[in-house]
């Protein structure tokens, strides 16, 4: 499989670069890292939700069981956005083994 470029992110970060931040979960630094693309995502969410980051990583730690602070972020940020996502129609289903249209434009994006 061919490598694919990568964009930077809004920062001019590669959003593959992992960074570690430190949060505040329960009023106690916590130290995380995730790659650039996941931060940015989160400050998107946090925007969106009217929450700051430590109140979301407070709220998720208090449902995140053994898991990892940085695993459950990016299972958070998965799942958020694809809750956002309307499901396929049938006419978006592939046919031609190439992935939806909605699947191209996104790798379209990314060269």
């Amino acid at each position: 499989m061919p490598n694919l470029p990568v964009p930077a992110s809004q920062d001019g970060v590669s959003p593959l670069r992992r960074l570690r931040r430190t949060v505040r979960v329960a009023g106690r630094p916590a130290a995380v890292r995730l790659e650039s693309g996941f931060w940015e995502q989160l400050r998107h969410i946090c925007a969106r939700e009217a929450v700051t980051l430590d109140a979301l990583c407070t709220a998720l730690d208090a449902r995140r069981g053994h898991e990892g602070l940085g695993p459950a972020l990016r299972l958070l940020v998965v799942t958020y956005f694809r809750s956002a996502s309307p499901p396929p129609r049938d006419a978006e289903a592939p046919a031609d083994g190439h992935g939806s249209a909605r699947l191209r434009s996104v790798l379209a994006a990314l060269g």
